[in-house]
Order: structure tokens, then sequence, then C-alpha cells
């Protein structure tokens, strides 16, 4: 087994690279050629709440990420959403509407029951159990079946020690730029600190065990990029904001997360949606209709922290050459 240890996804998405390129072999596999390493491969994340990355030649857009992991928080399994997002995620829904294998969806819905709220409960009734398990592979549902969607992360195991909480990701198929160091780096971080929150416990290492960890031949370029030195997070202090500050805080994030509407924006209830997901919306909506400018007169409005970084550095790099008139990020 290979394993990648990093304080962050930005550390782990270097040396995940350096990996597949000294140790990775050639394979086809269903959507084309793929670099993969020979052995399962284990990510440890020493502060998984840093998990904003910053690396301009992979360019991930922030807003997606940020707004597709609150949008699991929900429960939500709607393409109309995401689409507004990332014009792509449609590609992946069956028939347009609705995608099958919607991690949040399996988190709330799927089972029948609320995994996020049984787990929480679990830790609260017992620190020391070993039996929280959320599922999202549902074998009678996913095996064999030919949707365009079926779960690549399986199933994530907790574990305490002392007033810490580790949470274990089990990953069946991982693209290391778009899943494991794009959107899982932040989807199940954020997962990770909400459960750890709300049941009373300190978000400790979060580990993510990739059965097939690969990267497909349109990213190969990235594997010959120069090393990478720009990572915010080594730079200045204080740039994490917490999901919610008070354990009893929980349901009402949630909540916010339940309330989320393209062009809608209510008076949420914690700190993390009304200074920083809000102006998230609104920016990438300004961004779409009026373009670049647009946006950049929203984000100052947040607070200075990662995702701000991100999301002008983002919108920055979308700037033709030449273009004039471009307000500086305060």
């Amino acid at each position: 087994m290979d394993v990648i240890v990093g304080n962050n996804v930005n550390d782990l998405f270097v040396e995940g690279l350096w990996r597949l390129k000294v140790s990775g072999i050639k394979e086809d596999s269903r959507n084309g050629s793929v670099i993969v390493l020979p052995n399962p491969a284990m990510s440890v994340y020493n502060y998984p709440m840093e998990r904003v990355l910053f690396d301009p030649d992979r360019d991930c857009n922030p807003f997606f990420h940020l707004m597709e992991s609150l949008w699991m928080l929900a429960g939500r399994n709607d393409v109309a959403f995401l689409e507004h997002y990332n014009k792509r995620m449609k590609e992946f829904s069956d028939d347009g509407t609705a995608f099958n294998g919607a991690y949040g969806h399996r988190w709330r819905e799927h089972f029948m029951n609320d995994q996020l709220v049984e787990a929480i409960g679990m830790l609260k009734h017992s620190k020391t159990t070993r039996r929280v398990v959320i599922g999202m592979w549902d074998p009678g549902y996913d095996l064999g079946n030919p949707s365009a969607d079926i779960p690549c992360n399986t199933h994530i195991y907790f574990r305490t020690l002392g007033d810490r909480l580790d949470m274990t990701v089990c990953c069946r198929s991982n693209d290391l730029v778009w899943g494991a160091y794009g959107a899982n780096a932040v989807h199940f971080s954020i997962l990770h600190e909400v459960i750890a929150r709300a049941a009373g416990l300190r978000q400790g290492l979060m580990y993510q065990l990739s059965n097939n960890l690969h990267i497909y031949e349109h990213h190969w370029h990235l594997l010959d990029c120069p090393v990478r030195t720009f990572e915010p997070y080594t730079i200045k202090k204080g740039l994490v904001l917490p999901l919610f500050e008070k354990q009893e805080d929980w349901p009402l994030f949630i909540e916010d997360c339940e309330t989320m509407e393209i062009g809608i924006y209510p008076n949420y209830h914690t700190p993390f949606f009304q200074n920083v997901v809000k102006f998230a919306m609104m920016a990438y909506s300004a961004y779409k209709k009026d373009g670049y400018n647009a946006a950049l007169s929203v984000t100052p409005k947040m607070p200075m922290c990662d995702w701000r970084i991100a999301m002008e550095s983002w919108l920055i790099r979308r700037i033709p050459k030449g273009a004039h008139d471009v307000p500086e990020p305060k």
C-alpha cells in the first residue's frame, strides 16, 4: 500500500502527482487511458479543515466544490442546482433531472434513515463506539447497475481518540485530479467537521483509502508541471472559518444547507452562511450574468478566508489578457 501524508489537500495533491509520476503504470479504463498506482493508496490529512486547493494549474472551481458539499449535506440529488455551478454535471445523470448515486442523498434519504443524525447521536452517547459507519454503496441497487452515476466512495468509518474524531473514507475508484484531491477533499472534510462538532469532538485526522488511484490522459500534463510553492495556509494563519461554532448549532447549519436555492438569499442562521456562502452564491451568479468584474465586486464582502482567496484567484484567471478596469481584491 502507498501511504501519502500531508497537512492538507495542497500537500497531498503535489505528493500524489509525484507518486503517480514515479510509480504509476499505464492502463486502459472504461473512460480511456489512465496512469494508476499499482497498489491501493491511503491519503492522510493532518489538518483536513485546510480543504481548499489553490493550485493554478489544476484551476479547480471553488464555487462548485463548496456548493456541492453543502448540497450534499442537504440530502439532495437534483441536477439543477449543481448544473448552475458546473454545466457538465448533467452528463452524470441518467435522466437529466436527478443523480443516481448522490452521496448526500445516500447519507440522508436513500437508506430510509438519516445517517448523519444516527452517527452524531451514537457518538454523543458513546465516544468510544466502533460501530459508526455511514454507507453510500447499496449492493442491491448498485452492483451491476449500468447507471452513469455509481458511487465511487462506498462507506465511511469513525474512530475517537480522546476528544479527537478521526474519519476513514473508502473509495473503490479515485481520479486523483477531479476526485481524491479535488471534490473529495472538500466533501468529506466538511462532513467530518460537521459530525465532529455536532458530537462535541475535535476534528482529527482524515484518511481516504483509494483502492484504485489514477489520473486520466487529459490530465497527464499536470505530472510535468513545475514544483508548486504558493500555499496560503503556510503563509497566513486564521484563514479557515469554522462551519459553526457551538455544538448545538449543527441543526441550524443543516437547515441553512437545506434552504439554498439559486438567486434566493434568505436570513441564514449561521455566520458561515451569512458571511461566506451567501456572497459566494451572489458572486457566482454575478459572474454568469455580467462577468468577472461584477463577481469581483461581490467577493470583498466576505471576510478574508481560504474560500475568498481561491474564488478571487479563480475569477482573476478568467480575465482575458490585456483587459482593463479590473478591481483589485481587497
